[in-house]
C-alpha cells in the first residue's frame, strides 16, 4: 500500500522480466486530484510500456481495479511506476496493489 502520493513521485522495481505478462491489474482509489500513472522501463523517462488515468472516485478507501495493457520491453528491465499531475502537489491517489497477469 502506497498512500499520499505526490506529483512526479515514483516506485522502482529492479530486474523485472515481463515476458508472458501482457497486463497488470492495479487496485487504486483517490479522493484527491487523481493522476496519470505511467509504467516505464529503464527509468522515470524510459520507454512507456503502459499507462492509465486515475480519475478521482471520491473516497480514499473505496478501491477500484484498473487493468492496464503492457508492452514487453524485452528481457530484465528496471520497472518504474510514475505518478504525474500537471497541477503538482500531493494527495493524488492511493495504490493498494499491483498484480501482474500472465497470458
Amino acid at each position: 500500500f502506497i498512500g499520499a502520493i505526490e506529483a512526479n513521485s515514483f516506485l522502482a522495481f529492479e530486474g523485472v522480466d515481463l515476458v508472458g505478462i501482457p497486463r497488470v491489474r492495479c487496485r487504486v482509489s483517490s479522493a484527491g486530484k487523481g493522476a496519470t500513472v505511467e509504467l516505464r522501463a529503464g527509468g522515470i523517462d524510459g520507454a512507456l510500456i503502459g499507462s492509465f488515468e486515475m480519475v478521482p472516485n471520491g473516497a480514499w478507501e473505496e478501491w477500484i481495479e484498473v487493468e492496464v495493457a503492457l508492452t514487453d520491453p524485452g528481457g530484465l528491465q528496471d520497472l518504474f511506476v510514475v505518478f504525474r499531475n500537471e497541477s503538482g502537489g500531493g494527495g493524488l491517489m492511493n495504490l493498494d496493489r499491483m498484480e501482474f497477469l500472465p497470458e
